[in-house]
């Protein structure tokens, strides 16, 4: 009984671990590269807003 058992756990691992590859590691491998994109979309706004925000107080003081 104990060998159908491990045999049974051996498969329900062996289907886990062939969704995991199949459909959910392309996700992991994408997520680290569309967070460094966020990132840099967010810097790249804030020196924008910035950049904004010192011209107007530069052309305020004139």
């Amino acid at each position: 009984m104990s060998i159908f058992v491990l045999l049974v756990e051996i498969v329900i691992y062996l289907v886990v671990l062939w969704f995991v590859i199949r459909f959910v590691w392309p996700v992991i491998i994408m997520m680290p590269l569309a967070f460094a994109l966020m990132i840099l979309e967010m810097a790249r706004l804030f020196v924008e807003d910035f950049r904004r925000l010192t011209s107007r107080a530069g052309a305020a003081e004139q």
